[in-house]
């Protein structure tokens, strides 16, 4: 930590070059995406109230300014508000034309959609005189971008991802402060659902350009800013429809701008709320809320305090097996029905009936930042952030003891498992769910009844002993961060940013009794454990130190423990700018240490599992370099890199963290390299853009944990059950593609819009698999080689296509029509499905089925990747704005949206799937523990009324 402070002392001591004062003038012109100007827009500098407005011709001129950095706000009612930093030297300065983007198009419909933070010049899009010796703008984070801003709503029906990649290599930031998760590395977006009116003052930059505020991931990052000062001084009420995951949300916010006495404040809130979406069982309920302060002190700094947070439930649907949905769509007689075998109906006192779902989920965990901005000269600034983030994330699910499985999906009770044995019952039983869809589903009134008759003598002859529960699996959290960054404008020529950041964060995992379900207690041990083993009674003990524990409603059991993670990281870069050259180089140090905390003492590891255990601690870093050439004032052609390491997160690392302080073998970073360029064409009436992009993602971990029920061969062929952890390692990958995306105008207000990307992102290596038995601490299966190599990520289709028509009119109205294709879309592999021992002989003679036929039916059947189905779908978008004035003359804006999505109501889109990882090693058939996939909506809209009213 102590060679952190320093590197950041020194780069700060670099920074302080102190420019002359002296009055400076700023010139430029507002016009929309159709190059006509915009009138009335009030231009503010660095907070200050408005500084003047632009004409009728879209020219704004202001004077007097002083030299060094600025930050300029232009904003009118009905267009978003677009932020622009600008470094002034002596003299006047020609910002040229910079583009505002009206307000309620099409791309406000998606959350993710990417806000702009630089804008070309007039001379970038004319290619006039000048161009060629004038500095290149930052062509990489403009989020107006055809492909991404495309990306983000067209391709979500098969969840494509850019580029493949997983969230973890996209950082998110929030006042400067980092969202991802130490544990896993994702970023939860949920945690602040709602709050969109909040978050419209975004930056995004994607793949490996630089960034201001962070080193950055290979899938580039977001900055969101959330203080007072950034909001737009309005009242904005709005209400929307929707059949999505809720049906309505009222939404407000309030913000006063920053006022005369150097205060700022904003609040904003919002419901989410539905007793069914799309699929049965699936209820919503999520409100949101923000509120931020904050005050200017002097002319140099700035204090800001801003709390959001965003409590939601919801009921869960489930992946289903093709034979499942099958049967339930003829038992409902509706070929679009959505099965999920999580609910079931439960009578209540009075006699009505209820559906009630056994998998909810409940979160919230409020965040609270304080943000420190200090202009130290007029070219150079510091932004610290302290931030603590703290809350509950529970999930429920059915548990069982001593009774049969309850689950209605459970593979035994579906006709397929009797289908090489006994067609008959397989038939009969078939012909009883469609005649009787209720057994498709969860029976709570059965639960309560065998509960209420459930009695262990050898405990109480007089109360009830639970055999069905409902269990919450917790995983609360609270978290420290800290994040300092600095900028500064060496000249013209040269910026450098800067940057030191930490975080520690605490994860409590644990199971709380959610349900007794009628009963009066249960007991608290090992179920597989008791079953599997005759050893003593200790063995099947999940807490030593109180055995045989007689459970009510909210007492913890099964396991506890802590994840502590501490991170920090120091990162420096910088960007240079000499005629028609732009490029950068960065570099990040970064150290991270990780231990867990056991809260029990384990029966099967009395040694291994309470108190803290061991720390595992490791050094990481990052290079990238890039550059941008600018042929002309429309063609531009650019290249970047990156090399580096990156820690294990907590999640992966442990052979199982619930029962024991057990560190995967061999543990150690994973290597990320890439390389990404292209060619991008920013002419008046079309654009286009070019790219590839390489990249290698190097020893990466995966850990699982499921039951295998005599499904599970040892070394010495014989089959082993129970709770087993799969562990694989020496997994790699490599994703390459081309991004390509063109727009042109065919006449004022009329665009043609094309898109495609074309990706190939496949596993590149032969992982070593290793089994652990989680009710045997001696018991672990010999490593074996997963034939994975050449097999195709799963998670993102790797063709996407589309292709829109846009028409803007000048009367404030707009409508998007467009038509998506995806392809190539595979399930998730089971890698033990591609190991030796799936395919050949077992030792023991009692097994009738050996070796099998290379090339048979059933071997490409257990060896062969599943591609997905393609899809298509037609998505209609279109709004309206008003502008409207009280009896006494106030100015206010109404908006109306509606965004309907695949209009073909297509309901057989399959949007991902996954191969189980239960295997049948005896008969060696994939179909006994058959792939289950997810589903895409059908026909969905969403429908939204807001009014505005500018303060």
């Amino acid at each position: 930590m102590k060679q952190l402070t320093t590197l950041f002392a020194l780069l700060l001591l670099l920074g302080q070059t102190v420019w002359a004062q002296s009055g400076v003038g700023l010139k430029g012109s507002l016009k929309d995406s159709d190059n006509r100007p915009v009138d009335g827009v009030a231009l503010s500098v660095d907070g200050q109230e408005a500084a003047g407005s632009s004409n009728e011709e879209g020219y704004f001129e202001l004077s007097g300014l002083s030299a060094g950095s600025h930050t300029l706000i232009f904003s009118k009612a009905g267009w978003n508000t677009y932020r622009l930093d600008v470094n002034l030297t002596e003299g006047s300065k020609d910002l040229g034309t910079i583009i505002m983007v009206q307000e309620g198009g099409i791309d406000m419909f998606s959350s993710e959609d990417l806000i702009p933070t630089v804008s070309l010049s007039d001379q970038d899009v004319s290619g006039g005189s000048g161009a060629g010796g004038s500095n290149v703008s930052g062509l990489l984070t403009s989020s107006r971008d055809v492909f991404y801003s495309t990306a983000a709503f067209a391709f979500s029906p098969l969840r494509f991802r850019i580029r493949g990649y997983d969230s973890e290599h996209s950082t998110v930031y929030i006042n400067g402060l980092p969202m991802n998760s130490p544990e896993n590395g994702y970023a939860t977006w949920s945690l602040w659902g709602g709050l969109n009116d909040a978050m419209r003052n975004r930056s995004n930059t994607v793949g490996l350009a630089p960034t201001d505020y962070t080193f950055g991931g290979i899938g580039g990052a977001t900055q969101i800013d959330m203080r007072a000062s950034t909001q737009w001084k309005q009242l904005r009420v709005g209400v929307a429809a929707s059949n999505r995951s809720y049906r309505v949300r009222p939404m407000f916010i309030y913000s006063t701008g920053l006022m005369a006495n150097g205060w700022a404040f904003s609040m904003s809130g919002s419901l989410r709320l539905a007793e069914q979406g799309q699929v049965d069982g699936t209820y919503y309920n999520a409100g949101s809320y923000y509120a931020a302060a904050e005050k200017r002190i002097g002319k140099k700094h700035a204090l800001n305090l801003s709390i959001f947070g965003a409590p939601r439930a919801r009921g869960k649907n489930a992946p289903v097996t093709a034979e499942m949905q099958e049967i339930a769509r003829e038992a409902n007689d509706d070929d679009g029905y959505f099965y999920n075998p999580y609910w079931g109906w439960q009578t209540q006192e009075d006699g009505s009936r209820v559906k009630r779902n056994s998998r909810y989920s409940y979160t919230h965990i409020p965040v609270i930042m304080l943000t420190h901005d200090w202009k130290i000269t007029p070219s150079s600034k510091l932004t610290t952030s302290f931030g603590y983030q703290f809350g509950e994330n529970g999930s429920t699910a059915l548990n069982w003891y001593n009774s049969s499985d309850p689950r209605p999906e459970y593979y035994r009770k579906w006709p397929s498992y009797f289908d090489n044995t006994d067609q008959a019952t397989a038939d009969a039983l078939r012909a009883q769910y469609v005649a009787n869809p209720e057994q498709l589903q969860l029976d709570w009134d059965n639960f309560y009844e065998v509960n209420r008759n459930s009695y262990d003598e050898s405990i109480s002859n007089t109360e009830t002993r639970a055999k069905y529960i409902v269990e919450e699996r917790r995983y609360d959290t609270k978290q420290f961060n800290f994040n300092s960054i600095y900028r500064n404008f060496l000249n013209e020529n040269v910026t450098l940013n800067a940057g030191v950041n930490g975080q520690y964060y605490i994860g409590h995992n644990y199971k709380v009794l959610n349900d007794l379900l009628g009963a009066d207690y249960y007991v608290d041990v090992d179920q597989f454990a008791l079953r599997d083993s005759a050893q003593n009674e200790d063995f099947y003990q999940n807490d030593l130190d109180n055995p045989n524990a007689e459970l009510s409603e909210g007492d913890v059991f099964g396991y506890d423990y802590e994840s502590h993670i501490q991170n920090v990281a120091a990162w420096g870069q910088g960007q240079f700018k000499y005629g028609q050259l732009e490029f950068f180089g960065a570099a990040e140090l970064s150290y991270t240490q990780f231990w867990r905390e056991g809260n029990m003492r384990n029966g099967r590891f009395p040694d291994n599992s309470l108190g803290k255990g061991e720390v595992f601690s490791d050094f990481n870093y990052n290079f990238k370099t890039g550059a941008t050439y600018k042929l002309d004032g429309r063609n531009f052609f650019f290249l970047n890199g990156s090399y580096g390491t990156k820690a294990p997160y907590f999640r992966n690392s442990y052979v199982s963290a619930r029962t024991r302080d057990q560190i995967v073998p061999g543990l150690q970073s994973k290597t990320v390299y890439g390389v990404e360029g292209g060619y991008l064409l920013k002419a008046p009436k079309a654009k286009a853009r070019i790219s590839g992009y390489y990249t290698v993602f190097e020893n990466e971990f995966y850990n699982r944990s499921f039951f295998s029920d005599n499904a599970f061969a040892a070394d010495d062929g014989s089959l082993q059950s129970g709770y087993v952890n799969f562990v694989m390692d020496g997994i790699n990958r490599r994703h390459m593609g081309l991004e390509l995306a063109g727009e042109y105008e065919v006449l004022t207000g009329l665009k043609l819009r094309a898109v495609a990307a074309v990706g190939e992102n496949i596993y590149t290596s032969r992982p070593n698999i290793s089994i652990y038995l989680d009710n045997d601490p001696n018991t672990q299966v010999s490593s074996r080689t997963a034939y994975m190599k050449n097999a195709y990520v799963a998670g993102s289709p790797q063709i996407a296509t589309s292709f829109a028509i846009n028409y803007r009119s000048p009367k404030y109205w707009f409508v998007n029509l467009s038509f998506n294709y995806m392809a190539r879309s595979f399930v998730d592999i089971n890698p033990d499905r591609r190991t030796y021992e799936a395919v050949t002989y077992s030792a023991d003679p009692t097994y009738q089925q050996q070796a099998v036929v290379p090339d048979s039916d059933q071997w490409n059947a257990i060896l062969a990747q599943e591609e997905l189905p393609a899809a298509f779908t037609v998505d209609l978008f279109a709004g309206k704005s008003l502008r409207l004035k009280t009896k006494k003359g106030k100015t206010y804006f109404l908006y109306f949206n509606l965004g309907v999505n695949n209009i073909l109501n297509n309901r057989n889109i399959v949007s991902g799937g996954f191969e189980q990882l239960r295997y049948d090693f005896e008969e060696k058939d994939p179909e006994k523990f058959p792939t289950r996939y997810f589903y895409s909506n059908g026909i969905n809209y969403f429908a939204s009324i807001t009014y505005r009213l500018p303060m």
